[in-house]
């Protein structure tokens, strides 16, 4: 890995992490497309908690305040992923090893988003139930496929079941946090002494970081302003080259 692959692999991996449209999707067409071979696992670890970093920062306000009844919907939330995750652990590398997949995945978030613009003048409730928080940690699992976007599922979901915009971006990165982390803890076992040199590390921290940071911003205007269009249609018409033409 040079330079300009940590750089490129920490902007996809800062932007396509937060906005709707698959990180791990976008992670596998461009090792395709472009030749890069699958990440280290010392890099992979190191990007990912850039964008855990980006998520703390962004949301620090709502963090420091979080009551009790949040901190259990995020629990129950987060439990779907948790068994899903061990589950197809060994798994993983061949879902991220089949464009196939990717391209339908990114047709099922395609759908996902636009079921939620069809559903926004309906999004007006601002409770969050733990039956609401289990059903939308669901929709965070079926991101563990590469192609479906963790924020754009789970946003989805939220706005399909009635909640409020603003609530449905908060709770969608509050959840991403203990699925960020323990995405990260699961791989622990696999570090080893890296060969990678320090600068290109510090590259695609830093610039996961700084992307990712910007990315939430327009993530959160967007879902406020109600305009996902743009990324229903981006991830349709992307799964359809990714299926017919890759």
């Amino acid at each position: 890995m040079n330079l300009v692959q940590g750089f490129l692999l920490g902007l996809i991996q800062g932007l396509t992490e937060f906005l709707p449209v698959s990180s791990s999707g976008h992670l596998v067409i461009a090792q395709k497309l472009l030749g890069f071979s699958q990440p280290p696992v010392t890099f992979d670890v190191l990007v990912h908690l850039a964008t855990a970093a980006a998520v703390v920062i962004f949301l620090w306000p709502v963090i420091k305040s979080l009551k009790l009844d949040t901190l259990v919907a995020v629990v129950i939330g987060t439990l779907p992923a948790v068994v899903v995750g061990l589950l197809l652990n060994s798994r993983l590398d061949v879902l991220f090893n089949s464009l196939p997949l990717v391209g339908g995945s990114l047709l099922i978030t395609s759908l996902l988003l636009f079921a939620a613009i069809s559903r926004y003048p309906k999004a007006r409730s601002i409770q969050l139930t733990s039956k609401t928080a289990f059903l939308i940690g669901l929709f965070q699992a079926l991101a563990i496929l590469p192609g479906i976007s963790r924020s754009g599922s789970t946003i989805a979901a939220a706005i399909i079941l009635g909640v409020k915009p603003s609530l449905a971006f908060t709770f969608s990165f509050l959840l991403a946090l203990p699925a960020i982390l323990g995405a990260q803890m699961i791989q622990l076992p696999q570090l080893t002494a890296s060969s990678i040199p320090v600068s290109i590390l510090i590259t695609g921290f830093v610039t996961a970081l700084v992307s990712g940071f910007f990315a939430l911003k327009l993530l959160r205007t967007v879902v406020i302003s109600k305009n996902l269009s743009p990324f229903a249609y981006y991830c349709l018409t992307l799964g359809l080259i990714v299926l017919l033409f890759l």
